[in-house]
């Protein structure tokens, strides 16, 4: 059951990115002084939150849940609890205050 959804996040995970990327207008060449650096630590921040999320997902009850839990860090059950905006440390509640009361 784990590799399934290993296997189910880690293809959607890079397709999503592909179909974004390969539509995107080319960067202009402006390497610097640590550049590689910089892209090298934010890919390993991105793969770190994508593993804490797989992790976290296990902790969810039905497969669709854990696949949503997996893919995008929002526990179905604290939004059933607290609203679309999620739990109490919610990034998104963080983000968006007291609006997410209304919502």
């Amino acid at each position: 059951m784990r590799k399934t959804l290993l296997v189910t996040v880690a293809v959607c995970v890079s397709i999503v990115p592909f179909e974004v990327m390969s539509q995107a207008e080319p960067a202009p060449e402006t390497e610097g002084p640590g550049d590689g650096v910089v892209e090298a630590i934010l890919i390993n921040e991105a793969l770190q939150i994508m593993l804490r999320n797989i992790e976290a997902s296990e902790r969810e009850s039905g497969e669709i849940d854990k696949l949503i839990r997996a893919l995008s860090g929002v526990s179905i059950k604290d939004i059933n609890e607290y609203g679309i905006c999620g739990g109490q440390n919610s990034e998104v509640r963080k983000l968006f205050g007291s609006l997410c009361d209304d919502i």
